[in-house]
């Protein structure tokens, strides 16, 4: 005679929808100025809603509204937010964790942008959101003037007058052969 002692440790709790089982919400949406454009960055969840591994993500949703700076009050701003960008997604760039980013290149100057990017998973449920930005695009500051260089030991020291409004320079650096 022969028994089979079989085990579980299973928790009972009812059925839950495949709606329910949703990406979990991006929260570190930030948006950085860069040379004239502007860069969305975020990570890629890591888990849906139900705590299971993140493993069928096929796109972000970048979704956007706008507004007009009047002063120090923003004239439509707080719309809703409309779709402007579908990020399609790969299994080899679907990875959970990894950062993404984009660029856009068409703000206007004194306008308001709001951004926030949603995941939808191949069932093609969306996740909730991503935390809001909010960025306030106005005229680039001019170039620096009177830049001066002076060579050191293993080094080059630069410097020149600060430019009004600016609130930080990139340096960028190359080679005689570039």
């Amino acid at each position: 005679m022969m028994s089979i002692l079989v085990g579980g440790c299973a928790k009972k709790a009812p059925p839950v929808s495949w709606d329910k089982i949703v990406p979990l919400r991006i929260v570190d949406l930030v948006a950085t100025p860069r040379e004239g454009r502007l860069l969305l960055e975020w990570t890629i969840p890591k888990f849906n809603t139900d705590r299971t591994p993140l493993t069928d993500l096929v796109e972000f949703k970048i979704m956007g509204s706008e507004g007009v700076l009047v002063g120090d009050h923003c004239q439509g701003c707080g719309g809703k937010p409309k779709l402007i960008h579908e990020m399609k997604l790969t299994k080899e760039n679907a990875v959970s964790g990894k950062k993404m980013m984009i660029f856009f290149e068409d703000q206007e100057p004194r306008k308001v942008y709001l951004y926030e990017v949603v995941s939808v998973n191949h069932r093609e449920y969306s996740g909730a959101p991503s935390n809001p930005v909010t960025v306030y695009w106005d005229r680039p500051p001019q170039a620096p003037e009177t830049v001066t260089t002076e060579r050191g030991d293993k080094r080059v020291d630069l410097s020149w007058n600060p430019v009004e409004g600016a609130t930080g320079y990139n340096i960028y650096r190359r080679t005689e052969a570039e």
